[in-house]
């Protein structure tokens, strides 16, 4: 049985596959599989998948028509073998010691979780210096994790594949599906909360790479606004019966509610006035609707926000524009 299980979902990155997984076989830590979720691929992705794993044993491949990276991961955690999941994305690349000191320091600790930082690298890079690291590792051990997270005491932050997770605290917890944009955003959160400790190594153990046209690169729409007020409130439905800090609770609120509002007036800045306009009008009821079930509530916000948040529900657009970067003129 593995120590880690890697899963990488892929979808038409034939231009990057071979550089993320030469990172992968090319660590200095072997007990690993690695479980790769071809998701419906229209380019050579499933060949070059096809060619890494007649090489190599420990490459899996599974198959799926295109559900989204989401189902993709799902489907890959529910037959991991290891003691350890890590997720990487098909276009990055890690450092050769990513595994080596993330589970050293996870053993070491006793710890369900540790992160490590990463580095971004251009589109075409090929040339990654990559230091040696040895030990001791440095590493900073959090308790009171959850609160520390929520309140940004800790530098973890909302991204999947900067981290390596115990495999017990995954248990019941998957990616949504059906929405395409803050999925690593829910999946994280609700790891924070079941870890007690967690571990961070203040190294860059990850090289992420800035894809021009990327999906969380590319201009918003109305299928990112849906998908940003979803997952809001698929978080708050899962803390409504939590018991959580007062402060902590009103920390979740203040968050949700500020990205709902600041994702619906963002459209304002890559819309004219009057498909924005229409726009509005289309979110106005579902703040509303959401204001009533206590999951947008504006007076967490900041004054200024809650101005906005004021005009927006009383359906001052108009005057609204001017805030949005939008005048009359």
């Amino acid at each position: 049985m593995p120590f880690v299980s890697i899963i990488i979902p892929v979808y038409n990155v034939a231009s990057f596959l071979s550089d993320c997984l030469d990172s992968v076989l090319n660590q200095t830590f072997s007990d690993f599989e690695v479980l790769c979720v071809d998701d419906g691929s229209t380019d050579k992705s499933i060949d070059i998948l096809n060619q890494y794993a007649q090489k190599d044993s420990r490459i899996r491949i599974l198959t799926q028509k295109n559900k989204g990276c989401s189902v993709a991961r799902n489907s890959a955690l529910a037959v991991a073998q290891g003691r350890y999941i890590a997720f990487l994305d098909s276009d990055d690349v890690y450092h050769p010691q990513f595994l080596s000191v993330l589970t050293h320091v996870a053993q070491e600790e006793n710890v369900p979780l540790v992160w490590c930082d990463f580095q971004e690298i251009q589109q075409e890079q090929k040339d990654l210096k990559t230091e040696n690291h040895s030990n001791p590792i440095r590493r900073v051990v959090y308790t009171d994790v959850f609160d520390s997270f929520i309140h940004a005491k800790l530098s973890a932050g909302v991204t999947v594949w900067n981290k390596l997770y115990r495999r017990d605290i995954l248990d019941g917890i998957e990616f949504p599906i059906n929405i395409n944009i803050m999925e690593d955003r829910i999946f994280c959160v609700k790891v924070m909360y079941h870890c007690q400790m967690a571990a961070y190594v203040p190294l860059s153990l990850i090289y992420i790479r800035q894809r021009m046209g990327s999906l969380t690169r590319s201009e918003i729409t109305h299928k990112k606004v849906d998908d940003h007020l979803k997952c809001v409130e698929l978080m708050s439905l899962f803390f409504e019966n939590k018991p959580l800090k007062q402060k902590t609770r009103w920390e979740i609120q203040k968050k949700g509610t500020t990205i709902c509002l600041k994702t619906c007036l963002h459209l304002a800045k890559q819309m004219d006035k009057s498909a924005c306009l229409e726009s509005w009008e289309k979110y106005h009821p579902i703040l509303q609707s959401l204001r009533e079930k206590g999951i947008y509530v504006p007076k967490r916000m900041s004054l200024f926000n809650q101005i906005k948040s004021f005009l927006f529900l009383n359906r001052y657009f108009r005057i609204l524009m001017f805030f949005a970067g939008k005048n009359e003129n």
